[in-house]
């Protein structure tokens, strides 16, 4: 018999860690996303000079590169989130910013990312779709912040996001096994799509930061077999 934290452990992506977030890490993390908030990023005072920028801002360059790469990972989210490029970013940017503003108080910090996690699934998101938001992340970080974002950066983000999935993946897990669900499929005029949606945990093999293991969801029936061999 297993518990909870063996599932977790055998789900998570390949750039998890379970090292404890120290107060750098924080500190690296909250500089590059108050100069991404800001506008302040070097990157981007640079770039936007050239023809054919069309971003008034960081925030707005950040959202947009964000989202054209999760639905370049998961093409199913542009489905779920209506082509909202601003309803998908917002959904990631609340996660970051509260986990910078409160991780050090945990009881607040956990409930309310448990809060925006399960509210995600109840509309469609797959647990495993958390995971390549962080690949996601760490990509548009590197495109926003460009030199500034250093490989103890990259460390440091992957320990934050690391604590946050710690939070909402045993949250995810019991709140689908309380509200089973079938997978919301795109239409076939968007996306041919068969009853077997492709999950890919991590993130597209074309980049640096991403994952290649892949997991193949037919109607639920993975997640559904594998939580049955464990104690819940």
């Amino acid at each position: 018999t297993h518990h909870m934290e063996d599932v977790v452990a055998h789900m998570m992506p390949l750039y998890y860690t379970p090292l404890p977030i120290q107060q750098v890490d924080i500190d690296n993390c909250r500089g590059g996303w108050d100069a991404i908030m800001s506008s302040q990023s070097a990157e981007f005072n640079t770039v936007k000079h050239r023809t054919g920028f069309i971003h008034d801002s960081c925030r707005t360059w950040f959202s947009k590169v964000f989202y054209y790469r999760i639905i370049d990972i998961q093409p199913h989210i542009e489905y779920l989130f209506d082509n909202s490029y601003r309803a998908l970013s917002n959904s990631i940017e609340n996660m970051i910013s509260l986990a910078i503003s409160q991780l050090q108080n945990f009881d607040e910090f956990s409930s309310s990312l448990k809060s925006i996690a399960t509210s995600q699934i109840h509309h469609g998101i797959y647990i495993t779709d958390f995971f390549s938001y962080g690949d996601a992340l760490f990509y548009s970080l590197e495109q926003v912040l460009g030199r500034e974002f250093t490989p103890q950066d990259l460390t440091s983000w992957q320990k934050l996001y690391s604590s946050i999935l710690r939070v909402i993946v045993p949250a995810c897990i019991k709140y689908l096994t309380s509200n089973p669900r079938k997978p919301v499929v795109p239409p076939r005029s968007r996306r041919d799509m068969h009853s077997e949606i492709e999950v890919n945990i991590a993130g597209s093999p074309r980049h640096a930061h991403d994952s290649t293991l892949e997991l193949y969801v037919n109607n639920d029936r993975g997640m559904s077999h594998m939580l049955d061999d464990y104690e819940i």
